[in-house]
C-alpha cells in the first residue's frame, strides 16, 4: 500500500510538473507571438516610411532633371545672346562717329 501511495504522490508530482512545464511552454509561445505582432508592425512601419522616401526621393530626382533642363536652355540662350553681342559689336564697328 505504501509502494502503491508512494507512486501516486510520484505520479501527482510529475503530473504538477509536467502542468508547470505546459504553462511555461504556453507563456513562453504567448510571448513570441506578440513578439512577431511586434516585429510585423515594425516592418509595416518601415515599408511605409521607405515608400515615403522613395517618393521623395522620385520628386527630387524628377526636381533634377527639370533644372538639368532649364540650365541646358539657360546655356543656350546665353551662348545665343554671345553671338548676337558679337553681330551687335561688328554692325557698330561699321559706324564711325563724326
Amino acid at each position: 500500500m505504501e509502494v502503491s501511495v508512494s507512486k501516486v504522490n510520484d505520479g501527482v508530482e510529475l503530473a504538477r510538473k509536467a502542468g508547470d512545464s505546459v504553462s511555461s511552454i504556453r507563456e513562453a509561445a504567448e510571448n513570441a507571438a506578440r513578439d512577431v505582432d511586434d516585429i510585423t508592425h515594425a516592418i509595416q512601419e518601415q515599408s511605409l516610411a521607405a515608400r515615403d522616401i522613395a517618393q521623395r526621393i522620385e520628386k527630387i530626382a524628377q526636381g533634377t532633371e527639370e533644372n538639368t533642363l532649364a540650365s541646358t536652355q539657360t546655356a543656350e540662350s546665353a551662348k545665343q545672346m554671345a553671338e548676337l553681342s558679337k553681330q551687335l559689336d561688328e554692325l557698330a564697328a561699321r559706324f564711325r562717329i563724326a
